[in-house]
């Protein structure tokens, strides 16, 4: 039944009003009641107190005692005229002798209940009976009040002033009609203002709901309104951009799989066609050694694709297990500059730094510090302008181990630096120079190094340089260091 969030908001906040009315509703009547009740028996006490005094200053002695004298009564219609009130006199024994009662009321009975008299009997100046006691002595609900007749110390009858309680009821049904019909409009008010707020504030809900759904079906174009400055704006626009970011992953995953697609045709195709070609005899045996050697640098690059997939899908699962141990840094660089000869001699390229080496021994994976090395003296090969220069400083300070790779050539944009370790991020989107990067290198590089306990960083001005640096913990095992 409440299974939207709309229906429980207004369900919860309508039965918490109703109550919070109903309570009101009962509060007021209870403060009222009482209020009246003690009125009326404050008013009543003196009354009966008044009776009592003149009741008992007209008394007449007799051989018995004390007797009250019947004419009083011009008195008593008088009194009870003013006081719109009852009034009755009895003796001490609770026998009624005179009853005043408004014109057309129900006579009083000829007797006090004895729950009265029990109570009469004593020092007290007045007391006060419930309605359920008169009831018995005027046959309807009444306050009542009584209070002794004494001559001198002696209690010769009481007199009792009493007041029906139905203009009390009558009072009170009047007003919990009109409280009743007052609440009822507030209720319908309140009801269509919670319908109306309850739904503007549901409307956002409902929209991220089916945005979301359009989200799992893969299309990423619905924004949601963003109105205010509210949580539930803050969250509108937190969707917002999860939706632009989750369209920017699927239009980098799809130029991914367009690459790796082209990644791996192209080698594959390449090396068929010369295997095909020596099987054939279509390549003459003098230039089978050639084309050979291109093979194995097709094999090559594909095996450091499928590398950089399992790295970056063991990445991805926080899996990618480093095997620690420890080993020149400098061998490393020499090792992947050696691998590198053939496009640093096709473009005339200077390498600098590595004329006096120093040891710098880390603790470290080493195959994935080589993949890192190689990456980017790499791209700092392929980057550099024709003629150019690449410079290698090795250094330690205060505990790490430094390694730049530096280049000349056309560096990077300013505006795109901040964004150059991101995955499947390219900067040379025209294939003009990078025709066989995926953009996954330096997120590797970037995740590898942090995984190894150090960080990577680049500086660049565009048209002139670009430097990546990256350093590590230095073996804390190593004897000494070479300067």
């Amino acid at each position: 039944m409440f299974k939207s969030t709309f229906s429980k908001y207004f369900s919860l906040f309508s039965v918490v009003l109703v109550i919070g009315v109903v309570l009101m509703g009962a509060a007021q009547a209870i403060i009222f009641y009482r209020f009246w009740a003690q009125e009326t028996q404050t008013a009543l006490a003196e009354t009966a107190s008044q009776v009592a005094s003149f009741s008992a200053s007209n008394a007449v002695q007799t051989p018995d005692g004390y007797s009250l004298h019947v004419s009083v009564k011009h008195y008593l219609d008088g009194i009870s005229e003013l006081a719109d009130c009852h009034l009755l006199l009895s003796d001490r024994s609770g026998e009624v002798l005179l009853a005043v009662t408004k014109r057309g009321e129900t006579p009083v009975a000829d007797h006090l209940p004895s729950e009265m008299l029990s109570q009469l009997h004593g020092d007290k100046e007045s007391v006060s009976f419930s309605p359920a006691t008169t009831r018995r002595l005027h046959g309807d609900s009444h306050f009542a009040v009584a209070a002794p007749i004494r001559r001198g110390k002696e209690t010769i009858g009481f007199a009792v002033a009493f007041s029906s309680a139905g203009a009390l009821q009558d009072y009170m049904q009047k007003t919990t009609q009109a409280f009743a019909m007052s609440a009822l409009v507030m209720l319908l008010l309140v009801f269509l203002v919670n319908y109306i707020v309850s739904d503007r504030l549901v409307r956002p809900l409902r929209q991220m709901s089916a945005a979301m759904h359009r989200y799992a079906a893969g299309d990423f174009s619905v924004r949601v309104q963003v109105k205010g400055k509210d949580e539930v704006a803050q969250l509108s626009e937190s969707l917002n951009a999860m939706a632009v970011s989750l369209s920017a992953e699927e239009e980098t995953h799809r130029s991914f799989v367009a690459n790796v697609s082209h990644e791996l045709k192209t080698p594959m195709t390449s090396i068929a066609g010369f295997v095909d070609g020596i099987l054939d005899g279509t390549i003459p045996p003098e230039r089978q050694e050639h084309y050979l050697h291109i093979v194995s640098a097709e094999v090559k690059r594909l095996s450091r694709l499928v590398t950089a997939m399992l790295n970056l899908s063991r990445i991805d699962a926080g899996k990618l297990a480093v095997n620690a141990t420890s080993f020149d840094l400098c061998e490393v660089v020499v090792s992947a500059l050696l691998s590198l000869e053939q496009p640093i001699t096709a473009r005339n390229l200077t390498v600098e730094g590595l004329e006096d080496c120093p040891r710098m021994p880390v603790r470290a994976d080493r195959d994935l510090l080589g993949q890192v090395v190689y990456n980017l003296l790499e791209n700092a090969a392929k980057f550099s302008n024709d003629g150019g220069t690449v410079r290698i400083t090795l250094r330690h300070d205060a505990g790490r181990v430094y390694c730049t790779v530096w280049n000349t050539g056309l560096g990077i944009p300013a505006q795109e630096l901040p964004h150059i370790f991101e995955r499947f991020y390219k900067t040379d989107k025209s294939r003009g120079l990078d025709k066989n990067g995926m953009g996954l290198g330096l997120y590797l590089a970037q995740n590898i190094i942090r995984l190894l306990g150090g960080e990577i960083s680049v500086r660049s001005v565009e048209g002139q340089w670009c430097a990546f640096e990256f350093w590590l913990p230095e073996d804390e095992n190593a004897d000494y260091f070479e300067e």
